[in-house]
């Protein structure tokens, strides 16, 4: 720039620092757009491809079994004892929580398990307790379950049926054996439970004997095993990883995953298959107001949870809704008003799976086909919830495994962090009602 003049160049100099001072926001917005931008990956993938990368992508990773190998290696053996957990009843947030609590009893006891049967819900909802019980693959992977235990718990023998089997005629009642009970329903001494746990079978067998390799003593659990232990009590390594033990079965993963495959190319929004929460991808919503909930809970209304989910889904800027729900008129209801109130799309599993996988899940049961919800909730941008929902204190619980947020229980809301809300009067710190208020320190994730 020497044959310029020092005039010349002052004027360039101040030219071009005003260019940037006036665009220096679109500077640093391109300068930082990698850290907004959702992950990339082949927008021309395959469905059966982008179906398979799903399927086997969970919310919170891989399965670490490390800290279960840990706590099953210190548990002393009782050969010869089998416990077995057939009264899990309810809807997939009950049964799971159930069964992770009987599982995590014949752990401490050093027993091993019969295969577990869940009771299979009576066709209007509202009878849980059937007493008629269902394979273990009614929901979960049996093959996955088996695996993981044979690896990470051998001393957790896996029993297929009860034939052969002789069984103590006393119902064990764990809880009798945790101390005293805290918030109405929690074991507070889990340390000691084993301990007494062996007092209480060396009274039991007095007259018969104690359990031998062969001469096996099966041990059934009461069923009140939901909400009762502190999940806390092993550390948080092993709370947020024992329940990967219970995964959903191959075909229900397949579907959710060609279900949000769907949604993908109908919404046109860029889907990453690989990604455990979608970044600006679709909100999902659990509207829990089917003929179950308003008969046990009054305030599971419609307007209420449809008016937060809305709102909840337009300040995330999301404009296609997710919705589970087992009633078809709610959800229809749902979508005008969502369109009607602020130009959001509803949708939901039978509007976005093809005709021949629909069918095939219709034959299915209901609490079968909410199995294919809870996968896509897992995975929504952002998800909204009823407080008296075990089934959306599950989603939000496993997201939250992923969070950034320490304490999601702030003031007087329910649940809140960077990934789901969980909406509703919370009671954990005031206790009264021991079925909500032991869920965050008793429910598996």
């Amino acid at each position: 720039m020497k044959f310029l003049t020092r005039t010349a160049r002052v004027y360039i100099i101040i030219f071009t620092l005003a260019i940037l001072y006036y665009f220096h926001e679109t500077i640093i917005a391109v300068a930082s757009i990698k850290e907004i931008i959702p992950p990339t990956y082949d927008a021309k993938i395959s469905e059966s491809k982008f179906v398979e990368i799903v399927s086997s992508t969970d919310v919170d990773g891989p399965f670490d079994t490390t800290p279960l190998k840990e706590l099953c290696s210190k548990k002393v053996p009782t050969p010869g004892l089998v416990f077995t957990c057939n009264k899990a009843n309810g809807g997939i947030g009950n049964v799971r929580n159930q069964l992770l609590g009987c599982i995590r009893y014949a752990i401490e006891a050093g027993g091993g398990l019969v295969m577990p049967r869940p009771v299979v819900r009576a066709k209007n909802l509202i009878k849980t307790g059937t007493g008629i019980t269902t394979d273990f693959e009614y929901f979960f992977d049996k093959k996955h379950f088996i695996s993981v235990v044979k690896e990470a718990c051998p001393n957790l023998k896996i029993y297929e049926s009860e034939e052969g089997l002789n069984r103590l005629p006393d119902v064990l009642y764990p809880q009798t054996l945790g101390g005293e009970i805290v918030m109405g329903q929690i074991i507070s001494e889990p340390e000691w439970w084993r301990e007494r746990f062996d007092v209480w079978l060396s009274n039991q067998t007095r007259t018969i004997g104690m359990p031998t390799e062969q001469d096996p003593l099966l041990i059934e659990f009461d069923q009140t095993l939901l909400l009762r232990q502190p999940v806390n009590a092993d550390g948080a390594q092993f709370r947020d990883t024992f329940g990967r033990i219970l995964q959903h079965r191959t075909d229900i993963r397949q579907l959710a995953a060609t279900t949000l495959y769907q949604l993908a190319q109908q919404f046109q929004i860029p889907l990453d298959p690989t990604a455990s929460i979608h970044a600006e991808g679709y909100f999902g919503a659990h509207l829990r107001t089917e003929a179950d909930a308003l008969r046990a809970f009054g305030d599971a209304d419609f307007n209420t949870q449809s008016d937060q989910y809305i709102e909840q889904a337009r300040s995330a800027n999301l404009s296609v809704l997710y919705v589970a729900t087992g009633s078809p008129d709610e959800l229809a209801k749902m979508a005008v008003k969502a369109w009607s109130q602020a130009g959001l799309n509803v949708t939901s599993k039978y509007q976005l799976l093809p005709p021949a996988d629909a069918m095939y899940l219709k034959n299915m049961s209901w609490d079968q086909q909410a199995l294919v919800d809870y996968e896509i909730l897992l995975k929504a941008s952002s998800f909204g919830g009823f407080v008296k929902s075990t089934f959306a204190w599950n989603i939000a619980l496993r997201r939250h495994i992923v969070s950034k947020v320490d304490d999601p229980y702030p003031g007087n809301i329910c649940f809140l962090d960077e990934f789901s809300h969980i909406y509703g009067e919370h009671d954990y710190k005031r206790r009264k009602n021991p079925w909500t208020a032991t869920i965050p320190y008793a429910m598996w994730p």
